[in-house]
């Protein structure tokens, strides 16, 4: 099996159009692995969570964050199980699983 990677950004074109208004929007990015989504969809977003229990991948995506998107992107190297968003009372309003099942 051949893995493309989306050159084209077909993947982030497609939630643009499905999920509007997403400079106002909070997420939650699960499984975020290195940040080659994340990076993506920050560009778009107000502020992403992304969460990856594999503390190389979010080592990698830190150091990788373009200085432009550092002040909406946090990593954090949890799982889902275990994550707690701060405070605790905040909500997302879009939910992300790319890659993650």
């Amino acid at each position: 099996m051949t893995v493309r990677l989306d050159p084209e950004q077909n993947e982030i074109g497609a939630l643009l159009r499905l999920v509007p208004a997403w400079e106002a929007k909070r997420t939650l990015e699960i499984g975020c692995g290195d940040g080659r989504l994340t990076f993506r969809y920050a560009a778009h977003a107000a502020q992403i969570e992304a969460i990856d229990p594999d503390e190389d991948d979010i080592a990698a995506a830190r150091r990788a964050t373009p200085a432009q998107l550092a002040d909406r992107v946090r990593f954090h190297a949890i799982g889902v199980e275990a994550f707690e968003p701060d405070p605790p009372s905040a909500r997302f309003d879009i939910a992300l699983l790319s890659w993650s099942l």
